[in-house]
């Protein structure tokens, strides 16, 4: 049986490789050239005076950063779609959705800045050089309608270069940029040349902050989009060749080459043209007002350049655009009409022709202005979560291979984080209009997923189920226990277990068996494993039948099977995820023993209560220790211990570990009552309690201490510690070690309150 994918959806949905390094160096180089300099001096120069030399240092710091983080996530996943398919992966389905919208977003609407500088530039050129040289007159002023119909013009033939293939845009992009570094550097010469024959650093350069720290801020906000070409470089990982070591390479050397040209030029202006104020007031022509002051009848040669700019930023950010809205299409995020390839160019055509029109809309109705913040502010918002991403794959993903990785991780990216904060603040005193827009387009964002995007994920695993059955003895009840289960596993007590659980708390069980296919096969079952995965599963049922409790079995096939159960529990919303888990898996590259692949993503990514058990045999469960300590799984950890100990007759002893030293500042005693009346175990279930002294306060001490006491048990019910954001382990420092060196059954418990993933991940998670 063949489900979801064939050989023919595999070979539709590829894209060509032909870019190389230079192209996608060059990408990347079109779209930073284009979003700063040509584009928007004037308007920094405005906010930051002659600090904006100290502007392109702080941006290029903060920009290297996050170059570092697109290194490694690019490198390590070169697909088409970039930051969209890594939060995805590291933060969830909804956190992806968001990026990825904000993405498509962020590069069309830079799409349509760089072509209201591109109409600029044609309007200055023609009106300014071209009539007045035949002697015909004509006053030109920015954003006038005859610049609109010139920005889509020029946005129609990019979007009909993309729609061509990616071949051709690699060759015209590195044309492009060729020429904008020529010029540029005439520029550079003339505007040196011109400093060195007078040179006055009192008058260009004092005062450094004419607008103190608010002006150096803003116009770190305005001019940061000019810092920004990773993203489109990695969106042509798809059509890279050998991605994982050009990736890192084409970010490192556009974004080295940006910041050298940056400074010469902004040192040439300001050093060798006039005074800043003057430049400042000119706008989009700041460039163009220093070319006049030293370079008197040349000065065509910067408008030739932003143009050329112009377009090169065009063609980068249609590209990649396009490319986002068909990562999102192919993913079933948006709907599939976006991810189709054209037979014959093998490209993204349906995303590109959408993105070109959504580009359109763009420059016809927004200012230049608002139109630069909110482009910078959405980037912003992309590159928080880019870098919250990256912390959690590498928790979630320790051993995909990282051709790069990140120094000193994760000092760079919090600071970045950071650093991207003040400068949202800075917005919403620079640019309230442009804030506000952002937030309404994610609004948007939010209200596509849950009426589009969400139902989707839930529709595709009705395809990925082959065999569904369910014993029902008494009615349908609203509360449900998911069991996933497998042969050659204990599963016979783990659902002897789950029985248990299910007449307590008056559930049903629904049992959950996944065929694991992995790539590059296609999701096809063989007959003889679907057989055999039927009989495993109608044993179980069979075992359910005199227990009076209701059974749902169902068989899916899924690529992974921690993808399979998350998204279950997104289809079936259980209030329990109950789950065996054999022991640690094997020691990572870090030397650092993991719980396994497929439990490590789950532990994460669950919205219910989780009970995880290491379990020899039920008679273990006749004698428990019960480490407790204040924190958020008191109450799970009380009901589960009730539980067992009411169907096996369990004895239990509870312990509190301490120090004599934090002994004598308060009673443990009365903490350890205090946990016990928290949990509120029965009186009539068999409890002792007991205060565990262990020398030092270090988790290693006291989880050693629960190790000695649990020789004497068969079984340690266990909560999970208090979690905390970027904690390496999920369970925390404490039950981590006694799991790790506990030889006894063992049965894990966590709340589903007490689940606290990365910051946006977190409040993405309570919104749905």
């Amino acid at each position: 049986m063949e489900l979801n994918e064939t050989k023919n959806s595999a070979i539709k949905f590829r894209l060509a490789r032909v870019l190389g390094l230079s192209d996608a160096t060059f990408i990347g180089v079109g779209a930073l050239l284009g979003g700063g300099i040509f584009t928007l001096t004037g308007l920094a120069l405005s906010y930051a005076g002659p600090s904006l030399i100290l502007v392109v240092i702080l941006n290029g710091i903060i920009a290297f950063m996050t170059a570092m983080a697109y290194a490694e996530l690019g490198s390590s996943f070169p697909e088409a779609g970039g930051a969209f398919v890594w939060v995805r992966k590291g933060l969830g389905n909804l956190s992806g959705h968001i990026t990825g919208w904000t993405s498509w977003f962020a590069n069309a609407v830079a799409c349509g800045l760089y072509s209201l500088s591109f109409s600029f530039y044609f309007g200055f050129m023609l009106f300014s050089v071209i009539l007045p040289a035949l002697g015909i007159s004509f006053s030109f002023t920015e954003g006038n309608a005859f610049q609109k119909l010139i920005a889509i013009a020029i946005i129609l033939l990019i979007g009909w270069v993309n729609y061509r293939g990616v071949a051709g845009t690699g060759k015209l992009g590195k044309i492009i940029v060729y020429l904008e570094i020529l010029v540029l550097g005439i520029f550079i010469i003339f505007g040196l040349t011109s400093f060195f024959e007078k040179p006055d650093l009192q008058t260009s350069f004092v005062p450094l902050f004419p607008m103190g720290l608010f002006g150096l801020l803003s116009a770190m906000g305005l001019m940061y989009i000019g810092f920004e070409g990773s993203e489109i470089i990695v969106q042509s990982g798809e059509e890279l060749k050998n991605p994982r070591k050009n990736i890192p390479r084409a970010i490192f050397f556009s974004l080295g080459i940006i910041c050298f040209l940056y400074l010469l030029i902004i040192f040439s202006a300001l050093a060798g043209g006039p005074s800043w104020q003057v430049l400042s007031e000119t706008g989009q022509g700041a460039l163009v007002k220093a070319s006049n002051f030293f370079m008197p009848g040349l000065e065509w040669i910067i408008i030739f350049g932003g143009l050329l700019a112009a377009s090169a930023a065009l063609n980068a950010t249609i590209f990649s655009s396009s490319h986002v809205s068909f990562s999102m299409g192919r993913a079933g995020t948006l709907p599939s009409f976006l991810a189709k390839v054209h037979p014959h160019n093998r490209t993204p055509y349906v995303a590109v022709i959408i993105s070109t029109i959504l580009v359109i809309l763009v420059a016809g109705l927004l200012p230049l202005k608002e139109v630069a913040a909110v482009t910078d502010l959405l980037f912003i918002f992309l590159f928080i979560q880019l870098h919250l991403a990256l912390i959690a794959l590498r928790k979630k993903l320790p051993d995909t291979p990282r051709p790069f990785k990140m120094p000193l991780y994760p000092l760079p990216s919090l600071v970045a984080i950071v650093a991207y904060g003040i400068l949202i603040y800075q917005f919403s005193h620079v640019s309230p209009v442009g804030l506000a827009i952002v937030l309404l387009w994610l609004i948007a964002g939010f209200l596509v997923y849950f009426s589009y995007s969400k139902p989707v994920e839930i529709e595709k695993i009705g395809k990925e189920i082959f065999f569904e059955e369910t014993f029902r003895t008494t009615e349908r009840k609203a509360d449900r226990i998911l069991l996933p289960i497998y042969p050659d596993t204990n599963w016979k007590d783990l659902l002897n277990l789950a029985l248990v659980f299910a007449k307590q708390k008056d559930a049903e069980i629904f049992i959950l068996s996944v065929r694991q296919i992995p790539l590059p096969l296609p999701l096809i079952a063989e007959e003889e494993e679907i057989e055999d995965d039927k009989r495993f599963l109608e044993e179980a049922l069979n075992l359910c039948k005199d227990c009076g409790v209701n059974v749902h079995a169902v068989l899916m096939t899924s690529r992974s099977i921690s993808e399979a159960i998350i998204s279950m529990i997104q289809r079936e919303k259980p209030s329990l995820l109950l789950m065996g888990w054999k022991g640690y898996a094997r020691l990572t590259k870090a030397g650092q023993k993991i719980f396994g692949r497929d439990l490590d993503i789950i532990l994460r990514e669950v919205n219910c209560d989780l009970i995880v058990t290491r379990l020899e045999q039920l008679n273990d469960l006749k004698t428990i220790l019960l480490p407790c300590a204040p924190g958020p799984h008191l109450r799970i950890l009380g009901q589960t211990a009730k539980v067992i100990a009411e169907a096996f007759d369990s004895k239990i002893k509870a312990v509190f570990v301490t120090t004599k030293r934090e002994a004598e500042k308060s009673d443990p005693e009365e903490k350890l009552n205090q946990c016990v009346s928290a949990m509120e175990i029965p009186s009539q279930i068999p409890l002792k309690t007991q205060v565990l002294y262990a020398e030092q306060s270090s988790p290693r001490d006291i989880a050693y201490q629960i190790v000695q006491e649990s020789q004497n048990h068969g079984c340690i019910l266990i909560a999970s510690a208090r979690t905390r954001l970027f904690h390496e382990m999920i369970f925390g420092n404490v039950p981590e070690v006694v799991t790790r060196n506990s030889t006894c059954s063992l049965i894990m418990v966590k709340s589903q309150r007490a689940i606290l993933r990365p910051l946006l991940s977190f409040i993405y998670g309570k919104l749905s």
